[in-house]
């Protein structure tokens, strides 16, 4: 019924059962521990679209607590903090951006199988913002060329669009 109402733009409504059943996930003891963050995830999601950062982050933390406790979430972790980090860019906390891209790109260094350069590329793109409202554009500068060299032009062309953009602004900044 939540989602139900989620896609029909009836988000306070939405909001009432998406939370009823994760009260009820919750509190199953048997419902496994990967689904119950991939809800708390997706919840987490529901409420980042509806300007609701508080909630957002409080969802997506249970997410991440729990898949740290299970292997193979490399991908759902990195995830989780490079929104994290784009949330701290929102409420001007530049420097904790900057430690959930380490933390970030520490879990991408572990499990490099699990980490698509395309979502590496974006994870230094996004950490080059938090640096850029800080005045480091030499940081800056370093974090676009690294997030442009992961980069496949043919595959994600807008994508390296945005670095380049990004670069020649920095250049002209300079």
């Amino acid at each position: 019924m939540g989602i139900c109402h989620q896609y029909l733009g009836n988000n306070e409504e939405a909001k009432k059962f998406l939370d009823e059943a994760l009260f009820i996930f919750e509190n199953d003891p048997d419902y496994p521990a990967f689904d119950l963050a991939k809800k708390f995830q997706g919840i987490g999601n529901f409420y980042l679209d509806n300007y609701d950062s508080f909630r957002a982050e409080l969802y997506y933390e249970s997410a991440l607590n729990i898949f740290r406790e299970i292997e193979g979430t490399e991908w759902r972790r990195f995830d989780i903090l490079n929104q994290f980090l784009i949330m701290s860019i929102d409420f001007k906390k530049y420097e904790l951006a900057e430690q959930y891209f380490e933390e970030a790109l520490a879990l991408s260094r572990e499990s490099e199988e699990a980490i698509d350069n395309y979502y590496l590329s974006l994870l230094y793109q996004n950490a080059g913002i938090a640096h850029f409202e800080l005045g480091e554009l030499d940081e800056v500068m370093k974090k676009s060329q690294v997030g442009l060299s992961l980069i496949d032009v043919s595959e994600y062309p807008i994508l390296y669009s945005n670095a380049l953009e990004k670069i020649a602004a920095i250049n002209g900044e300079k």
